[in-house]
């Protein structure tokens, strides 16, 4: 397995994880309220991922390749900054004016009691779309250890803060868990890929 596909495979163990947690433990019925919720949040995560981040990575990889200047490296990721908080921040708006009359039309009152579940969610969504900058920075670095590492953090994270939950595991919780292994995995790479930034010649 190449390292690109290791890193890759490792970003997204948490959210095949979560799930396989809650099937073991809690009712199918609040298992599907969590994957309606899940689905909805990514959906923002998805837009980024799929049309900013697969526009915008070949510049970066090109930038890095030929030993653009750091200003031009640097104006690709705020470029890239800008336009993920824009979907992140309409694709958020649109989600909280609309998603109470689409539960509604579900006529299942196990949605709307746990609604707070999907906020929680679409913090994990925004922090994983902003993740994406960092990670494609260090992938274009060629610093898949570094990403490697970031996500197996995360992941730790994750798993520890779940056990801790372990007593009172409920899809709010698990919510909890992914937020915060998904915020620290955040800060981690942007930590390091800033500080590669700042070293490019």
């Amino acid at each position: 397995m190449s390292p690109s596909v290791a890193c890759y495979k490792s970003l997204v163990f948490a959210f095949v994880l979560d799930r396989m947690i809650l099937e073991h433990n809690l009712d199918l019925t609040i298992l599907g309220v969590y994957t309606v919720y899940m689905s909805l949040a990514m959906l923002v995560g998805l837009i980024v991922d799929g049309g900013i981040m697969q526009y915008y990575y070949p510049k970066l990889i090109s930038s890095v390749g030929k030993g653009s200047s750091k200003e031009a490296l640097v104006a690709i990721v705020k470029s890239m900054v800008v336009k993920t908080g824009g979907v992140v921040i309409i694709g958020v708006g649109l989600l909280y004016i609309f998603t109470e009359d689409f539960l509604n039309l579900l006529s299942d009152p196990l949605y709307l009691e746990n609604i707070g579940v999907l906020w929680w969610l679409l913090l994990v969504s925004s922090a994983f779309s902003f993740m994406l900058i960092p990670h494609f920075v260090l992938y274009a670095y060629h610093l898949d250890r570094e990403n490697l590492l970031a996500n197996a953090l995360s992941l730790c994270v994750f798993i520890l803060i779940n056990y801790y939950y372990s007593t009172n595991l409920t899809i709010l919780t698990m919510a909890h868990s992914l937020a915060i292994s998904f915020v620290v995995m955040l800060t981690v790479k942007t930590v390091v890929a800033c500080r590669k930034i700042s070293q490019h010649i």
